[in-house]
């Protein structure tokens, strides 16, 4: 019986320190704007941690494309002097209609999402969502230290009726 409480308890400590606090996924933004011809549209991200996004883009208009640049600080200071610039590329993409880029992680600091109209003569009208995806905290969970805590006062008392 011995035995049994012990693999018992070693089950319930494995099972805490291996189950994860999971959190439910976090809209930053869920919008839907227009943008006129040629023009652009910025939002700035900021993050005190890593976070890993997904983002979502539809235009209403068949017809009409943008271009999506997910930029650094720096970067997006470059893109405003009309200089040449680099995008997150995971979070960027060109002449798109509809899009959805997922998964991708940032780490802390300052970002700007800028989504520009390529026509020139024609307003665009767009749905935009930007989220933060779930994410896994390994610390223990709530449930499963509770159920650590039962196994080691039912071994407590078990050993203790033996005595």
């Amino acid at each position: 019986m011995k035995k049994i409480v012990t693999i018992g308890i070693a089950i319930l400590i494995g099972f805490s320190l291996a189950t994860p606090v999971v959190s439910g996924n976090t809209t930053l933004i869920d919008e839907t704007t227009t943008i006129s011809a040629g023009g652009n549209k910025t939002h700035e991200l900021r993050f005190n941690k890593t976070r890993y996004l997904q983002i979502n883009v539809e235009v209403k208009d068949e017809e009409g494309l943008v271009n999506l640049h997910l930029l650094e600080e720096d970067e997006y200071e470059n893109y405003e002097q009309g200089r040449e610039f680099e995008t997150i590329p995971e979070g960027s993409s060109t002449r798109v209609s509809s899009t959805t880029l997922t998964g991708f992680g940032l780490t802390e600091g300052n970002y700007y999402l800028v989504i520009e109209n390529v026509d020139q003569d024609t307003n665009v009208e767009l749905s935009l969502e930007v989220i933060i995806l779930s994410e896994e905290d390994n610390s223990p969970g709530f449930t499963s230290t509770l159920l650590l805590m039962a196994g080691i006062t039912a071994v407590a008392i078990y050993r203790k009726k033996k005595r």
